[in-house]
């Protein structure tokens, strides 16, 4: 049976139709793709900035924290705001000048930061028995490197018999497994706890003077005492990786028993990164000629019973830069101490 196919006039319609819809598919394509790359762009800067603002607020926010200070004499400076290195520029010994001390040297277009946090955990010690201890802990740990501690007595640090500028460091035994959540009125009752510790803390770095007079290299926790992990030194600066600046954190463990050093943390891609201390009026942005004053004897030099800090960051994304899709964002936030 005879049956009729298309004619080359048909055909040729038909090709013609088609290529007009693959085209405007096209166009639509490209129309979208215009249209997302800039949202794309503009969402990448700004998760790039959350991200990298969550973890220096939680930097910053643990600046001092269960750091000691070189203030065997306890003269009342422990609280003041001081450089790291104050009598030695970029040379850091500890314990620091104070425990809320902070070392800014001034950069372009990114600035180097230095002071001290502790990042882990602490605990208060509520109940004693014999042999144990019983804590209020919150996320105190004594696994993965960790188990190096300073413990608080009466709001003073241990400190070596034979060298009172120096902070000694504990290691704990039989540490039970522990709740993470400690902030909860039901702990004022002293029947409460979420940790044990066997009771004899071992000194690693020198002795404390027993009732003898003697010296001994362990000590036996009480009621009250305040077991904190040694801190870590804060290095915040910046790095080229891959034709982009990034924002870069060392961790420094001040526990060589423990050594749980990190370095070269990338935070975020940045253009600059700058940071001062805010006093009343003044505003210093570099710890090594703060107020045109170079010397830590004098008066002007920087011993401040309060401060802020002001970060001012500029994030940027991964685009090149000069591109049409190159975004950065800047963003200007005060710690207060």
């Amino acid at each position: 049976m005879y049956r009729k196919g298309f004619t080359l006039i048909e055909l040729l319609i038909s090709i013609l139709i088609g290529i007009l819809i693959v085209g405007a598919i096209t166009s639509l394509y490209i129309v979208s793709q215009r249209l997302q790359n800039p949202a794309k762009s503009a969402s990448d800067i700004i998760e790039i900035q959350r991200a990298g603002m969550a973890q220096l607020e939680w930097i910053f926010n643990r600046w001092g924290t269960g750091t000691p200070c070189n203030d065997p004499t306890h003269a009342n400076i422990c609280s003041k705001i001081r450089a790291c290195d104050l009598y030695s520029q970029g040379n850091y010994t500890y314990p620091p000048p104070s425990t809320l001390c902070i070392s800014i040297h001034h950069r372009n277009p990114c600035d180097e930061v230095v002071f001290y946090a502790n990042l882990y955990g602490m605990a208060i010690v509520n109940r004693v028995t014999s042999k144990k201890a019983h804590l209020v802990s919150c996320r105190l740990q004594t696994e993965n490197n960790n188990n190096c501690f300073h413990i608080i007595r009466y709001g003073k640090f241990f400190r070596n018999m034979n060298n009172q500028s120096q902070v000694l460091i504990f290691g704990l035994k039989d540490l039970s497994s522990q709740n993470a959540e400690c902030i909860d009125s039901i702990y004022s009752d002293l029947q409460k706890y979420n940790a044990e510790v066997n009771r004899n803390a071992t000194i690693y770095n020198g002795y404390i003077q027993n009732q003898h007079g003697q010296p001994q290299n362990w000590l036996l926790l009480e009621s009250g005492d305040i077991i904190v992990r040694v801190p870590k030194r804060v290095r915040l600066y910046c790095k080229e990786k891959d034709s982009i600046k990034w924002l870069m954190m060392d961790l420094t463990d001040m526990a060589s028993q423990c050594n749980a050093t990190k370095s070269e943390i990338q935070i975020s891609p940045v253009v600059q990164f700058h940071v001062s201390i805010v006093y009343n009026n003044t505003e210093i942005n570099d710890t090594a000629n703060p107020i045109s004053k170079i010397d830590p004897s004098s008066t002007d030099y920087i011993n401040f019973p309060y401060a802020s800090v002001k970060m001012d960051i500029v994030f940027r994304n991964f685009e090149p830069e000069g591109s049409k899709n190159y975004r950065t964002l800047r963003i200007i936030r005060y710690f207060g101490r």
